[in-house]
């Protein structure tokens, strides 16, 4: 079965032992420099708040971290990310399951040092293109992943139930609810991703899928998760031509020739040199409160 079959058929394609060592070696060399820094500040991508790194027992960071290909306050780390994300290897695995274009933008990448315990969802509820499926989710294995650590799981077919929109469902605890009535009615098996160091997963937007809670906390489960939109559609989330996704006005080119980058403020260098602070001081004295929705277990 090619990978195109078995991304429609399944949902997901794991691509053994793809992204190179070196690259690898080299984000995990600067991850572990920037959470050591007290100064280093960075937006949770699973608490939705401002943080300094907090880290556990055993030294791992305990929250994720939204968009570090941005992080200004870690010019090594982000630059590392970058090249994680833009290499030739990742773009012919996600043209091998793509079925509408060769071009891609790279939406929103995260870090993450240790297992947040990610609730169960599909992605397109959140992002996703104006006609539903179009996003390809891919999930880099920066080490060897083992069971005890969390792992990412996949609910293997369960796209083919379709989105569940949030123009039709705003409240995020109801998407949760018809998440987990899915998982019981239609008896979906939760399947272990168990990746090695150079592995990559990509997955269809509307693929049920989480992370277990790791049974103990002495694992750390290092990857990196991106997101990518097909060059030229709209996204689900748009209301005027500004949902475009095209290279003319939002995006701009990368290292590689076919994958380009969203620079909207608010996932720009910019926005998190200067605003983060401000927004971290308003958050700690109360002028601001994290979002409503957490997406950990």
């Amino acid at each position: 079965m090619s990978y195109t079959s078995r991304f429609v058929d399944q949902g997901f394609v794991v691509f053994r032992n793809v992204i190179p060592s070196t690259l690898i070696d080299e984000c995990l060399h600067f991850l572990s420099k920037a959470k050591r820094r007290k100064s280093y500040l960075y937006y949770s991508q699973s608490t939705h708040r401002w943080s300094t790194p907090n880290l556990s027992d055993s030294g791992h960071l305990i929250e994720s971290i939204l968009n570090p290909s941005q992080q200004i306050q870690a010019p090594n780390f982000a630059r590392s990310v970058r090249n994680l994300l833009y290499n030739d290897s990742l773009y012919r695995s996600l043209c091998s399951v793509s079925t509408d274009t060769l071009d891609f933008v790279s939406w929103q990448d995260m870090a993450f040092d240790q297992s947040t315990g990610t609730i169960d969802h599909l992605d397109s509820w959140y992002l996703d293109t104006e006609s539903p499926g179009g996003v390809i989710g891919a999930w880099f294995a920066l080490e060897d992943i083992k069971r005890e650590s969390g792992p990412f799981f996949v609910c293997p077919g369960s796209h083919h139930l379709g989105p569940i929109s949030r123009n039709d469902v705003p409240n995020h605890d109801e998407f949760l609810s018809l998440i987990q009535k899915r998982i019981i009615d239609h008896k979906l098996t939760k399947l272990p991703i168990l990746l090695n160091k150079g592995d990559l997963l990509l997955w269809h937007s509307q693929l049920i899928h989480g992370s277990f809670t790791p049974t103990d906390f002495h694992f750390s489960r290092k990857s990196l998760t991106s997101h990518f939109y097909p060059l030229g559609k709209r996204r689900n989330d748009s209301t005027t031509t500004d949902g475009l996704i095209n290279d003319l006005r939002s995006l701009r080119s990368t290292s590689h020739p076919r994958i380009f980058r969203n620079v909207r403020f608010g996932r720009s260098p910019l926005f998190y040199a200067s605003a983060g602070p401000l927004l971290l001081l308003k958050q700690r004295i109360g002028m601001i409160s994290s979002r409503a929705w957490n997406m950990r277990r």
